[in-house]
């Protein structure tokens, strides 16, 4: 069965200017793995490790310095690779912090029908609501909740 995400030998690397100088910093170096249907990877270091990096890599913010990412067997840059626009309704960057994630003067619910209307994944203000609903149902919120402002969760919720 074909991976849902993997890297292979994923590097990234950044060039830094010393005054005159230039150096090379290696932020992600050599990173392989594979994630099937189902699965979960946690990846943990210290700070300035990485991590983020990596992430922004996997999703193409940032293209690799070396190696490939594919998603679904197709690699999310280059030739025969993703658009940008397709690439995003597969994967996406979720930040620990919620106020670098949400917009603060929208709510839960216009946040997400916004997402939902971006990729035309539901046609008519009845059926994004609806599906605004069920997908707030679905990691454990109220639909009720969906008129609150971002600042009124919890770190949990």
């Amino acid at each position: 069965m074909t991976p849902i995400l993997e890297a292979r030998g994923v590097g990234k690397t950044f060039t830094r200017r010393r005054g005159l100088r230039r150096e090379l910093v290696h932020a992600v170096r050599d990173v392989s793995f594979a994630i099937g249907r189902g699965e979960t990877l946690g990846i943990v270091g210290e700070s300035g490790c990485g991590k983020s990096t990596l992430a922004r890599t996997l999703v193409a913010a940032h293209p690799p310095s070396a190696g490939e990412v594919l998603v679904e067997g197709r690699p999310v840059s280059g030739p025969g690779g993703w658009s940008r626009r397709a690439l995003a309704r597969h994967i996406q960057l979720v930040f620990q912090d919620p106020y670098a994630s949400l917009n603060p003067r929208l709510t839960v619910g216009s946040a997400i029908a916004e997402v939902i209307r971006v990729h035309r994944l539901r046609q008519g203000e009845a059926a994004i609501g609806a599906r605004v609903d069920e997908l707030l149902d679905m990691v454990g919120l109220s639909p009720a909740m969906r008129g609150r402002l971002p600042h009124a969760f919890s770190g949990g919720q």
